[in-house]
């Protein structure tokens, strides 16, 4: 199956600059956040969103064409809204334009 990946921050130095923190993974079918971690070499804390929800549990099943995105923790657990966020303001897209530049 076919899991989309999007990481964040530091976590974007995992692949390539030219991917741009975005990638495909092939993984078998019952494949978890854990196995994309893994597979990723993601051994730090790290928040995980799961199609656009916050997800805590590394165990959790993924589908194919399921989009995992994986960033660092946030003070205050604003962060983690505006990246979860679909349609995000004014103000939340300058916060992230923020975030992702440091």
């Amino acid at each position: 199956m076919q899991i989309k990946v999007v990481l964040y921050a530091t976590f974007r130095e995992k692949l390539p600059p030219e991917a741009r923190g975005r990638t495909t993974l092939e993984l078998p079918e019952g494949s978890r956040i854990a196995d994309v971690l893994e597979r990723l070499d993601i051994r730090v804390a790290a928040q995980c969103a799961v199609n656009g929800e916050l997800e805590r549990d590394r165990t959790r099943q993924l589908k194919d064409q399921d989009e995992v995105r994986i960033f660092r923790s946030a003070g205050g657990g604003g962060g983690a809204l505006v990246l979860l966020n679909r349609r995000p303001t004014h103000q939340a897209r300058r916060s992230q334009k923020l975030m992702l530049s440091m």
